[in-house]
């Protein structure tokens, strides 16, 4: 069997960014690094600011993003995840890497299935890849935030040259007419920011980004199922891919690990 702290270098290449709170550091960041957080070669955490009891040089990982504890809650998501976007332009991290991963603390990523997946994708080109969703009863679709999202070092470098995720624009409409204003949720926020700068729309929609929970995708499924859950099959036409997330699982992360890993 693997040892416990392999590194899965199929995803050598992806920069994966957790998101995380100051509340939700000590908990649920551990249960990420417990399991599927320590097989990722680059993992990057980011929320407004450790926990006062947590010194930088204890977290392991590639380090912390701290962006400030004034958008470190829900309303404030988007501008924490523009935020650190604009940290990855500045520092040019689209020069060494070739994907930027969003993921959420309640989200579970199968390092494994992630890596046979991107084979499908040049890294060079432009991508933006997500679970489609629509945004209530409008025709804008944009990629699920809690299922996780990539953008190709292509796309990232696009959206950085357009200033695309300065924190002093806001990338949702100024028509009354135009959807909700402001948009708090983060995913249909970063979808308009492409809309907005690089005229790009969303259209890579993958189930095997799942916003969904292993129980809400199989209904059967429980806890003591010993039916290995890495072999789940969605029979989609000729899809026979493995989940790459799920989400909603907080406290499913020892369980989902003992059926992945």
């Amino acid at each position: 069997s693997m040892p416990s702290q392999w590194v899965d270098h199929s995803i050598d290449n992806v920069m994966v960014m957790l998101f995380t709170h100051q509340r939700g550091y000590k908990v649920r960041r551990r249960r990420v690094m417990n399991t599927w957080g320590k097989h990722t070669p680059h993992f990057v955490t980011v929320l407004g600011a450790l926990p006062p009891d947590v010194s930088e040089d204890s977290v392991d990982g590639d380090g912390v993003l701290e962006v400030g504890l004034q958008i470190d809650d829900y309303d404030n998501l988007h501008k924490k995840v523009t935020s650190s976007f604009n940290w990855i332009c500045t520092q040019k991290l689209y020069e060494q890497r070739d994907w930027f991963m969003k993921m959420d603390d309640d989200a579970f990523l199968v390092t494994y299935n992630l890596g046979e997946f991107l084979k499908n994708f040049d890294p060079n080109e432009p991508h933006y890849l997500g679970f489609l969703l629509k945004y209530l009863d409008t025709e804008f679709v944009y990629a699920s935030g809690g299922a996780g999202y990539l953008f190709s070092k292509e796309f990232m470098k696009r959206m950085c040259d357009a200033n695309a995720f300065d924190p002093s624009q806001e990338c949702d409409s100024e028509e009354p007419t135009d959807f909700l204003r402001p948009i708090k949720f983060e995913d249909v926020y970063v979808a308009l920011c492409a809309k907005k700068h690089i005229n790009w729309q969303f259209t890579e929609g993958h189930y095997v980004l799942s916003p969904w929970s292993p129980v809400q995708v199989k209904k059967d499924w429980h806890d003591t199922d010993e039916a290995m859950v890495s072999r789940w099959r969605v029979n989609d036409g000729e899809a026979q891919e493995g989940y790459v997330t799920l989400h909603y699982v907080a406290n499913l992360m020892y369980t989902l690990y003992s059926q992945f890993y």
